[in-house]
């Protein structure tokens, strides 16, 4: 069985959340950005280019909807 920690898993839960940003829905998008980062720094590190990339979206996310909430 594929546990949340499985690269499809991960790979699926950053496409929903790039699917969330999108249609506006932040809060939702940044929950999901957020557990993959964890999940990809348990599992192959904080130092790692897929961690990394994984951080990039949720400063922009947490950036953009601070600025939309005012």
């Amino acid at each position: 069985s594929l546990g949340d920690s499985h690269p499809s898993y991960v790979t699926v839960s950053n496409n929903l959340a790039e699917f969330y940003k999108e249609k506006g829905k932040f809060k939702n998008a940044e929950a999901l950005y957020e557990a993959v980062v964890t999940t990809l720094t348990v599992s192959v590190g904080p130092d790692h280019p897929d961690t990394m990339a994984a951080v990039s979206p949720i400063s922009i996310g947490v950036r953009i909807f601070s600025v939309i909430r005012g």
